[in-house]
């Protein structure tokens, strides 16, 4: 297969088999290149045995991420090889998984179509170099655009569940139904039954007749467990696979709803109209009755999946079908246009108006504050809105200060960057999740691409705030959860940590609270791997200052890898420290070496082992490719409401 086709052939494992909530480092790139970069003749019978799946399952690397102040989501990692395998069945039933999740008619988020891997390279900049070590596999024009892809498929009609209650599509619904019952199916993923794909596909009585009969179905259903312990009960939860398996199920649900209403002769788009995102329900009717039975339906052909509603999220309500988020969004957006509209109109200003600006952005951010607490909403329902306009702005304010002719009003926009960031920075104290980190990584980076622009001061200003408001947040968040600092995930924290170390270096990692916080992850009675690779990306930064901790977190790897009753080829986690400890050059080689040779015998020279190191790990020890991951993230609306 040539390199051009062989990219092509991988490519799901750039968007399609990762959780988007991962720390800001770690990614599937170097993967992804290792297995589409043409092989040596020497190294491909060793690529291939830590590539060769052995286990009729794997166990997936579990971590917890915050869905809210008081509540968390568990989100898995599936062990690469699956995650291959995965990416070849892409390949093969591309046309079937999109076939598959066409007959729903609820449905407000399911593929339509491939997305073409192919780009011009005049769309491409140098920056989109993904700088791994391995050879490029965009080098010329029409030649798969692998640093753009963002999905495997397009999607319909909205990737975000906030665009559809924005939507022409929800006022005619609106116009038309008097009232809108929404409710949610209750850990839908995790209790999702694999074999019932069969059953959506074709019929129970027929799935259990065929079961062991080669199918899309069956093939599939056999993945999902693969990944999950041989599981049949419970998909992971995070990749985007999991959601077209999850798709296929609720759209059989959605068919048999409409086949039950008929025959009541209640008609679709007349008597009622129902939409699903994914596994959250909008039903709309003219009476309580009629969504009483659309309700009844509903929870009779979950149940038969095995799903079940949750109860307390059983909202109805009457036209306007306006929330407490709509309404607060109503009220922030002319707020944060004004900001914007303030910059447009920057070189107007007069020197004796710059304290008149900072005092109506320093009073924005009062507003933002109580529109919140008036609605009764929390920030994760606009953070994600609110960041992404705030991140326009801020680029805005930066690219003014590369207009010679607006030197005068330097100061003040230095200023106005400040604040925007201690704004930004409230959000994501307010809402410490992965996707306002992810937002702040980007943001700081944005500032270290202007600083050739920012006065000494103002730069010395901007990196204070950044330090302190990460240190407040991570004091905040130890403080919170005191009883299991350190000895559980925090995706959250180790993006802020990743961004501090990165955005100001040694003074961020010679403060304290962060030197205590490195410590936490690092001493913890079994590291984990998220936590072993950020410690070790920031004390990196200063590497010879810090080269026996760096040591020591390598042991502690090795330990996880070569423990009692391990195999790298089932346990997930372990694989990911194994890619990582025989990748790492500062590693001894012969250390490393010795290693694979112990798990997968053989006898490599240093030079195909050099050459097959190239091609494992996951991390971007360099920190080169954050700005790349960082698009990435923007470019990939997370599932969510906005």
């Amino acid at each position: 297969m040539s390199a051009k086709h062989s990219t092509i052939r991988h490519r799901a494992l750039l968007t399609e088999t990762l959780p988007y909530e991962v720390p800001v480092i770690f990614s599937n790139d170097k993967f992804h290149a290792g297995l589409s970069a043409p092989f040596p003749e020497a190294v491909k019978q060793p690529f291939g045995k830590i590539l060769k799946r052995k286990c009729s399952f794997t166990i997936p690397y579990n971590y917890d991420i915050a869905k809210d102040q008081s509540r968390s989501t568990t989100l898995s990692i599936v062990h690469p090889i699956l995650q291959k395998a995965i990416s070849d069945f892409y390949v093969a039933h591309s046309g079937g998984l999109i076939d598959y999740t066409s007959n729903g008619q609820f449905t407000l988020r399911r593929p339509v179509e491939i997305a073409s891997p192919y780009s011009p390279r005049s769309t491409r900049g140098q920056s989109a170099t993904l700088k791994l070590g391995l050879p490029e596999q965009i080098g010329e024009d029409e030649q798969p655009a692998v640093d753009h892809l963002t999905s495997y498929f397009i999607y319909g009609k909205y990737n975000l569940l906030g665009k559809f209650m924005e939507s022409r599509e929800f006022i005619r619904l609106e116009s038309r139904f008097k009232l809108l019952r929404s409710a949610d199916i209750s850990k839908c993923f995790y209790n999702i039954y694999t074999h019932s794909l069969s059953w959506a596909v074709k019929s129970k009585f027929f799935a259990k007749d065929n079961s062991i009969s080669y199918s899309f179905e069956n093939e599939f259903d056999a993945l999902m467990r693969g990944c999950n312990y041989n599981e049949t009960n419970g998909i992971v939860v995070g990749p985007e696979f999991s959601r077209l398996f999850a798709e296929i199920i609720l759209q059989d649900v959605d068919r048999k709803i409409v086949t039950e209403l008929d025959a009541e002769k209640l008609k679709l788009g007349i008597d009622y109209d129902i939409r699903r995102y994914v596994d959250d329900y909008a039903m709309f009717a003219n009476s309580s009755v009629v969504l009483d039975k659309i309700e009844r339906y509903l929870r009779g052909h979950l149940q038969f999946y095995k799903l079940f509603l949750n109860e307390r999220k059983i909202i109805e309500s009457s036209r306007p079908f306006v929330s407490g988020i709509t309404l607060a969004r109503g009220e922030l957006g002319p707020i944060l246009r004004l900001l914007q509209e303030r910059l447009s109109s920057i070189e107007s200003y007069q020197a004796a108006d710059h304290k008149e600006v900072l005092g109506f952005i320093r009073s924005q951010t009062k507003n933002t504050r109580v529109i919140v607490a008036k609605y009764g909403i929390s920030f994760a329902n606009i953070s994600g809105w609110a960041m992404s306009i705030l991140r326009k702005c801020i680029v805005k304010s930066l690219n003014l200060l590369k207009m010679p002719e607006l030197v005068q009003q330097y100061e003040l926009v230095g200023d106005i960057a400040t604040m925007l960031l201690e704004l930004a920075f409230y959000i994501c104290s307010m809402d410490v999740r992965v996707r306002t980190t992810y937002s702040i990584c980007q943001i700081a980076l944005i500032i270290k691409d202007s600083e050739a622009f920012l006065a000494e001061e103002q730069l010395d200003t901007i990196k204070h705030v950044v330090m302190e408001e990460i240190v407040n947040i991570i004091k905040s968040e130890r403080s919170r959860n005191a009883e299991s600092f350190g000895q559980i995930d925090r995706v959250e924290l180790y993006n802020l940590l990743i961004c501090g170390c990165y955005f100001i270096g040694d003074e961020f990692l010679e403060n304290d609270t962060i030197i205590e916080v490195i410590a936490a992850f690092s001493n913890a009675h079994e590291i984990k791997y998220f936590a072993y690779i950020t410690c070790k990306f920031c004390l990196l930064r200063n590497e010879k200052m810090h080269r026996a901790e760096i040591d020591a977190l390598d042991a502690k790897a090795k330990l996880r890898i070569i423990k009692d009753g391990v195999d790298i080829l089932r346990d997930t986690e372990e694989y990911l420290f194994f890619c990582e400890y025989i990748g790492d050059e500062q590693i001894s080689k012969t250390e490393r070496l010795q290693l694979y040779t112990s798990l997968f015998g053989g006898n490599l020279s240093h030079e195909d082992f050099d050459n097959l190191r190239r091609r494992v790990g996951f991390t971007d020890w360099s920190g080169m490719s954050v700005e790349h991951l960082l698009r990435k993230k923007e470019l990939r609306p997370v599932y969510a409401w906005s």
